[in-house]
């Protein structure tokens, strides 16, 4: 149930611009269901499932090292980041630019971490090489675009902070 609180506070923060990657992403994945034929499918299924948990994987960990750098890091545009508000306020306590960026981050480790887990698991009970298969693989990247893209809006945020534009 916990794991439902960094969507919660992602959506509260980002509002309308949440659509935007969400929109991206579902085009990709719909493009990849209407214009791949069966030969180039089951080429691309394999080696995708041969690689996605390892991308998955490096993408959770490159997360979890920037949020703990970012947790340990101390200079003056960060102590300004600290200071400046954003609107969105959570619980009653305003948001500061940092806190917004770590709930970004925090919310991305969570998506990829969801995003492992359903592929570990979708292949055991899903048939990829039949339509069922196919709708869930077009989802599986529209879901993987998503958390790609959400982790560079992640970084341009801490890229945009440190050099404080």
């Amino acid at each position: 149930m916990e794991f439902t609180l960094p969507f919660f506070d992602y959506i509260k923060l980002k509002g309308w611009k949440s659509i935007k990657p969400i929109l991206l992403s579902v085009i990709i994945g719909v493009c990849v269901y209407y214009f791949t034929d069966n030969e180039h499918y089951r080429k691309f299924t394999e080696s995708y499932h041969n690689n996605i948990l390892t991308i998955l994987g490096i993408l959770i960990g490159f997360a979890i090292a920037v949020f703990t750098i970012l947790l340990s890091i101390d200079n003056d545009n960060v102590k300004d980041a600290k200071k400046k508000p954003v609107r969105a306020k959570f619980y009653s306590k305003s948001l500061s630019l940092w806190d917004s960026m770590l709930v970004e981050l925090g919310y991305t480790i969570i998506i990829q971490g969801f995003g492992l887990i359903a592929n570990l698991i979708y292949p055991l009970f899903v048939d990829i090489f039949t339509e069922i298969g196919k709708i869930f693989f077009s989802v599986n990247i529209s879901l993987s675009c998503y958390s790609i893209l959400v982790l560079l809006r992640s970084v341009l945020s801490i890229y945009l902070i440190l050099l404080k534009r």
